[in-house]
């Protein structure tokens, strides 16, 4: 291996964490066990040595997909412990990819978090490399121009969802290897071929008729009641703190590396010494505004899915409730990506006792869906919970018009509960 290489597979370790941090050349050069200046002779700067890591990235992630095309072209089918859901679901096939190699998925959220169209991105350097069939170019395009395509949000639930399950599962790894309350999981084989079943066939498919999790059919009449329940004002909420506006200006113009106590003074046209009145440093800062805000959400969703009859009806205040809030603070939003570059333990305090009537009456239920790993109430609400943030943040992106997103969402909602392929609108 080559320096150069060497350089690349050791900046690529950063990324080895659940929750990573952005690094410096120093840094880097410690790792090697160079010295700095020596990495001048193979990248020109830290953006050099990011071009040549997303590069590596889509050749390994092609190279991947080709693979299997390849297989699949040469034996008819993919054989082996995951062979029949593969086939079958958007993406699927990349579960035991990732899973093996956390670093990837962990390079992959850091850079949707920094880069306002990285989806564009993954898009082109895929079909460059030849991976993508007609009909994903064509779903990708129309998915472009704000359509509300069916086969768009089956590839964009899959894709979220398996992210979501990933991270979950490489967390309760390093939770475990640290000496907390982790428990066991299944190696990334059987969790792969579980994990794609799930996703096929929803809690309709993994529970049993008169389980609390089975889903329950919601009539239009009683819908129409629970989007009235979610139903938000701006007038709602106190008005919005000026600092916490301020720091969504400054990510936004950036980024989340880019974010000092002096361009925040700058936005607010104030002193910096004024917020080191109320504020030790940018990280304090930071978890006091985000705290409030998702208090707020919190409060909202816990009274909304207080009003549900059943497990189903729980699921979908709780997803519809959240998309109402981010649309009525958008700003949030820029606030959040900023979670996933910092430790737990930076944010710790924001974990507390958020579980629903719900989520209390059914602990033991949860355990039930065999997933590959145990669909705790905190898992499942981070399922459930990151699902609306990703699909604002990517319709945001494409300029997507409210209404898109609230079918996307309906549509999805219809994929937890009954699956890929059993979605009783889609037959």
């Amino acid at each position: 291996m080559t320096t150069k290489e060497l350089l690349i597979e050791k900046a690529f370790s950063f990324y080895s964490e659940p929750c990573v941090k952005d690094f410096s050349l120093n840094e880097l050069a410690a790792k090697v066990g160079i010295s700095k200046p020596a990495i001048y002779r193979h990248f020109k700067n830290k953006d050099d040595v990011m071009v040549e890591m997303q590069k590596h990235f889509f050749d390994v992630i092609a190279e991947h997909l080709l693979s299997i095309r390849r297989y699949k072209e040469e034996n008819g089918t993919i054989k082996g412990i995951i062979a029949n859901v593969y086939s079958e679901i958007p993406f699927a096939n990349m579960v035991r990819f990732f899973a093996d190699n956390p670093k990837y998925i962990n390079y992959l959220i850091f850079q949707f978090t920094r880069h306002q169209r990285f989806e564009r991105v993954i898009f082109e350097e895929l079909e460059k490399r030849g991976c993508l069939g007609e009909e994903e170019i064509q779903n990708f395009k129309k998915a472009e121009c704000g359509q509300s395509d069916k086969n768009y949000a089956d590839s964009f639930y899959c894709g979220i969802s398996i992210l979501i399950f990933v991270k979950l599962r490489e967390k309760i790894i390093s939770e475990t290897r640290n000496g907390k309350d982790g428990k066991g999981i299944d190696s990334t084989d059987v969790f792969a071929k579980k994990i794609s079943a799930f996703i096929k066939g929803g809690f309709a498919g993994a529970c049993e008729e008169g389980d609390p999790l089975y889903p329950t059919a919601i009539s239009a009449r009683r819908k129409s009641e629970l989007e009235r329940i979610c139903q938000i004002s701006k007038e709602d909420f106190p008005e919005e703190n000026k600092i916490f506006t301020a720091l969504a200006s400054v990510i936004e113009k950036h980024d989340f590396n880019g974010v000092t106590i002096e361009r925040i003074a700058d936005e607010l046209g104030m002193a910096k010494s004024s917020l080191y009145f109320y504020f030790d440093n940018k990280n304090e800062m930071i978890l006091s505004l985000i705290e409030k805000e998702l208090a707020m959400l919190t409060q909202l969703c816990v009274e909304n899915a207080a009003e549900s009859r059943n497990f189903s009806e729980f699921i979908y205040l709780t997803m519809r409730t959240e998309m109402e809030f981010f649309h009525t603070k958008p700003s949030l939003l820029q606030i959040c990506g900023w979670l996933l570059q910092t430790s737990s333990e930076e944010h710790s305090n924001l974990d507390a006792d958020m579980h629903t009537t719900w989520e209390k009456k059914i602990p033991k239920a949860l355990e039930r869906p065999d997933i590959g790993l145990p669909l705790s109430p905190n898992l499942f609400r981070d399922w459930i919970g990151v699902i609306p943030v990703a699909l604002f943040l990517v319709g945001t992106k494409k300029r997507m018009a409210k209404d898109y997103m609230l079918d996307y969402l309906e549509q999805i909602f219809g994929f937890i509960q009954f699956g890929i392929k059993n979605d009783k609108d889609k037959n």
